[in-house]
């Protein structure tokens, strides 16, 4: 697999994975379907609200079943991605409106893959940033 299509692929991967966290199907897969067979078995979440503590594969699912939905926006112009046959990253930030309040969070993503296999994510770190980061945008 060459670089740009090894960092495509991360990206679009980087895509479903946030449309999965806003209960959206994903391809033929249901939303939950798809993140059991993406998360990896050793898969870890470090969210951002430091109370919470780290989420496995099954904690996130019914942590994202529970919760309602808080729409989000990729700021797809810093999103950056980086990976071998064998390793992939993924860094970008979101933007979400919560009680009326503009957050920014960066989300750090790291997948593997044994060849010829799928991509699995088994680490997903999210920190707020101040909101004063951000670059201005027209459509918040």
């Amino acid at each position: 697999m060459n670089t740009n299509d090894c960092t495509d692929n991360m990206k679009e991967l980087n895509r479903r994975t946030f449309k999965a966290e806003e209960k959206e199907s994903v391809g033929a897969d249901s939303w939950d379907a798809f993140l059991e067979r993406v998360l990896a078995d050793e898969f870890a979440i470090r969210r951002s609200d430091p109370k919470v503590a780290n989420q496995d594969r099954a904690q996130m699912i019914r942590w994202i079943n529970e919760k309602p939905v808080i729409p989000r926006k990729l700021i797809e112009d810093e999103l950056r991605a980086w990976c071998t046959d064998t390793l992939g990253v993924v860094t970008c930030p979101i933007e979400q409106v919560r009680d009326g309040v503009l957050h920014r969070y960066q989300n750090v993503k790291v997948f593997r893959r044994e060849p010829p296999g799928d991509w699995q994510c088994v680490c997903w770190q999210v920190t707020e940033a101040p909101v004063s980061e951000a670059p201005a945008s027209q459509d918040r």
